[in-house]
């Protein structure tokens, strides 16, 4: 996607994004990935 300059590592003045998710993806069954929702979005560090 050519962010490779400014992604993918955690380095000061590089863009934190992640997400947190409601439930652990690897703890629930596949059927109920689809129910899963987002606590909170962190995008270029807010």
């Amino acid at each position: 996607m050519g962010f490779g300059d400014t992604t993918g590592v955690l380095r000061a003045g590089l863009s934190a994004d992640c997400i947190v998710l409601h439930h652990n993806l690897f703890d629930i069954d596949p059927g109920q990935i689809h129910q899963t929702q987002m606590d909170f979005t962190y995008f270029q560090g807010d």
